[in-house]
Order: structure tokens, then C-alpha cells, then sequence
């Protein structure tokens, strides 16, 4: 999955940080009820949003071990599934993440909750999608949950499935075809005008657009996202419009405002430390300092990602295409041609073997592979290695 699409995340909640702290305040006095449940949960999520992800899971973990306590599932469950989404961030404790859905789906089973009961599944394909032995299952579990929010009449999590099924298609190159899915999310919806489920599906249909390079729809997009954006306090969603901003630039050629782009969105991303965001923020301004020709930058700034990424990723399956692309283009200019087939045909092996496979990123790993046989013939006569 091309993890620049921005991931989609929870729903409801509206709360500045101002707000933020009166509650947090408020809840000293609060009964151990249901309602301080909810409220728990609530603080977690909103800190999540600001980039506190500390203090988001120390609420979300209280919320879980209330609700126990309570013999509250819905509240539980709630809890688990933000906990879930937050390793979507960081891919670094799978195996908590995969407790949490386990847990979850045998408390919604029994209420029953439908709505639930989908959420869980949904999750656990957004977990697999960044794994290889895993991305068969992505497609039927994402088809179950789109199954059970349909049965729920859960117009807001249908769109959130559609929209991660365009997702999908990005990978597959079919811009225009994601575009038409996410715009059937969007319209699902806006009938609740639901700013916790817009704040993913409008930005994603922005970047589509820059994909295609249809930039003046692109940017009306994000000048929505901005003011979802500032109505969450989501600084999250402000670093995401940033780098997509920063990518038109790179796009127009314009390296020096995108490069300034790329570093504010870095700045917001290094509160938090998210391995499945920073690493790639470190790479694409890699990337800009390659197009600047400015090398010991562009090698020093993919090192940094590649190692981030590799240090912190809870698989043996850590690969980052940015960087590895990034090395590529760096081994050619350096006519390191071994190191050049050793990371372009690894890249591509990955790429390849997607479900479904990364055609964009494939097609750069031929590029370089194609770049260096004509290098290797210009420079020895043959053309075999």
C-alpha cells in the first residue's frame, strides 16, 4: 500500500486543545461511570490528533481498564480499536495490536454490534496490508466488514471502506478509478458531515488528483482539509496536507518550496516519532536534495530514513521504497552498479509481489535497472553483467 495516502482513522469528536485540557482537568471529579468511560476514550483520540501520543495512549488504556471494570463492552471495545489505530502509526507491537482485535471481536460478537464487529476487521486489514504474507487476506476482510457496516445501515464506515479500497487502486495505478470510489465515499459521508471521517477521504482524493496531475483540484481539496484540520486541532492532518503540497511543488519542479514543505511536515511528524510517517518524511526531502544535486544531504537524509524505519518496524518485512528508490538514483549518479542491481532488484522483488503489486515503484526500479545496462554498455561495450 503506498502509506502516503493518508491512513483512514476513527470518527466523531470535536475538541481544540484548549477544550482538551478543561475536560482532561474535569475528569478528576467525574464517577467511575460510563460517561467517564467515553470521555477517556475521547481525551485519547483527541491527543492522538495533536500528536501526543503518550498521553493518547495512557487515556486509551484507562478507558479499556474502566470499561472492564464496568462491564461495558461498546466502551471497551471503542477503546481497543483507537488503540489499534494509533500502531497503524508505528507498526512496532503487532502482536498487542492483534490481542486488542482478537479481544474486540469476541466482545462484539456477543452484544452483538455489527458496526463493530466490522471495525475490527477493517482494522486488521489495514495491519496486513504492510505485510506480504498477509495481503491476500486484505481484500476479503475488507469485503466482510463493507458487508456488515451495509447491514448496520453505517453510512459513515462504508465510506471509510470504499475509501480504502481506493486506496488500493492507487497501488494498481488506477487513479481514475479511485478517484470515482472515493468520491462515492465522500458523498456517504457528507450526510452526516462527519469531519472524523472526512478529515482522511478528502485528503486522499487530493492526492489522487496530484497523481494525476490535476493540481487546481488537488488544492481545492486540501484548502478543505486545512479547515478540518484546524477545526480537530489535527496536527496529523496538517503535516499529511504540508507534504502533499510540497509534492505539486516537486512535481512543477519547484524543489526549494518543496523541500520547505517537506521539513515543516518533518517538524510536526518528530513530536510523535511515527515510524509509518517520519521515515518517509526523511526520504521524500532525500529525495528533493537528490533533484538539488545536493548528494551528502540526500544520502544523509535516506540513511536516517532507511535505518529509522528498519530499526523500529515489528517485521522482518522492512522495506521503504522511498528510500530504497532514493539509494538506486544515488548509486547510479556514484556508477556503484552492483549496489544499484542489489537495490533496485530487491525493491522490485517487493514491489512485485504486493497484493496488489506497486506499479509505480516497480516501474522506477526498471527504470534504474534499464539506466545502468546502458551505463554498463557505454562504459564496457557489452551489454551483458
Amino acid at each position: 500500500m503506498n502509506k502516503w495516502l493518508f491512513c483512514i482513522w476513527g470518527l466523531s469528536l470535536t475538541a481544540s486543545a484548549q477544550k482538551t485540557e478543561i475536560v482532561r482537568k474535569s475528569i478528576e471529579n467525574m464517577p467511575l461511570d460510563t460517561h467517564r468511560v467515553s470521555t477517556l476514550f475521547e481525551l485519547g483520540r483527541t491527543y492522538w490528533l495533536e500528536g501526543n501520543d503518550s498521553l493518547a495512549q495512557l487515556y486509551c488504556k484507562e478507558s479499556v481498564r474502566l470499561a472492564k471494570q464496568l462491564k461495558f463492552p461498546v466502551g471497551e471495545a471503542k477503546a481497543r480499536l483507537q488503540l489499534v489505530r494509533m500502531e497503524l502509526d508505528y507498526l512496532t507491537d503487532l502482536q498487542t495490536a492483534y490481542n486488542h482485535l482478537d479481544t474486540t471481536l469476541s466482545i462484539v460478537k456477543k452484544i452483538p454490534n455489527k458496526s463493530l464487529e466490522g471495525q475490527v476487521y477493517f482494522r486488521r486489514a489495514q495491519l496486513y496490508e504492510s505485510f506480504f504474507e498477509k495481503q491476500k487476506e486484505v481484500t476479503p476482510l475488507l469485503n466482510k466488514a463493507l458487508q456488515l457496516f451495509i447491514e448496520a445501515k453505517d453510512d459513515i464506515w462504508q465510506g471509510t471502506v470504499y475509501g480504502e479500497m481506493a486506496v488500493l487502486l492507487t497501488n494498481e495505478g488506477k487513479y481514475a478509478e479511485a478517484v470515482d470510489l472515493m468520491l462515492k465515499a465522500r458523498r456517504l459521508q457528507e450526510k452526516s458531515n462527519n469531519l472524523m471521517a472526512l478529515r482522511s477521504t478528502i485528503p486522499n482524493l487530493g492526492s489522487f488528483y496530484v497523481a494525476l496531475g490535476r493540481f487546481q483540484e488537488a488544492l481545492q481539496c486540501f484548502q478543505e482539509a486545512e479547515k478540518i484540520a484546524q477545526k480537530l486541532d489535527d496536527q496529523r492532518l496538517k503535516a499529511y496536507i504540508v507534504s502533499q503540497q510540497a509534492e505539486i511543488f516537486e512535481k512543477q519542479g519547484k524543489y526549494k518550496e518543496a523541500l520547505g514543505h517537506f521539513l515543516q511536515a518533518a517538524k510536526i511528524h518528530e513530536i510523535s516519532q511515527a515510524t509509518q510517517w517520519l521515515p518517509r518524511i526523511y526520504a521524500r526531502i532525500g529525495g528533493v536534495y537528490l533533484s538539488l544535486k545536493e548528494y551528502d544531504k540526500a544520502l544523509q537524509y535516506t540513511q536516517t530514513a532507511d535505518s529509522l524505519y528498519k530499526s523500529q518496524v515489528d517485521s522482518k518485512e522492512a522495506l521503504e521504497h522511498v528510500s530504497q528508490i532514493n539509494f538506486g538514483k544515488l548509486f547510479l549518479i556514484q556508477k556503484k552498479y552492483k549496489q544499484v542491481i542489489s537495490y533496485a532488484s530487491k525493491g522490485l522483488e517487493w514491489a512485485n509481489e504486493a497484493e496488489p503489486p506497486l506499479r509505480r515503484e516497480a516501474a522506477e526500479y526498471h527504470r534504474q535497472l534499464s539506466k545502468l545496462m546502458k551505463s554498463w554498455e557505454n562504459h564496457t561495450g557489452i551489454v551483458s553483467l
